[in-house]
């Protein structure tokens, strides 16, 4: 998200040789975003579903306070995920 801010060990990252990228999708044509969606449901979800990568969660909301999870983004007052629960 713009804005957001990070703390980030850049002795680890290069002792890793490691990058960092970003990219958003609404601006990418729907194949593009179509492609992207099943590289992360091959990639991504099985790690997460293994607990080797976790998200970044800010909070968890009920569904009522769905508005004020919009507002909070709007503001960039949060870092992570902000989910809407039930």
């Amino acid at each position: 998200m713009g804005g957001a801010k990070a703390p980030l060990d850049l002795a680890l990252l290069m002792r890793k040789r490691a990058t960092v990228e970003g990219t958003v999708l609404r601006p990418r044509p729907l194949e593009e975003k179509v492609r992207a969606t099943r590289l992360f449901a091959r990639d991504a979800v099985p790690l997460l579903a293994s607990g080797r990568v976790k998200p970044v969660v800010d909070a968890v909301l009920p569904l009522a306070q769905a508005r004020e999870a919009h507002e909070r983004m709007e503001r960039n007052d949060s870092f992570g995920k902000l989910v809407l629960a039930l």
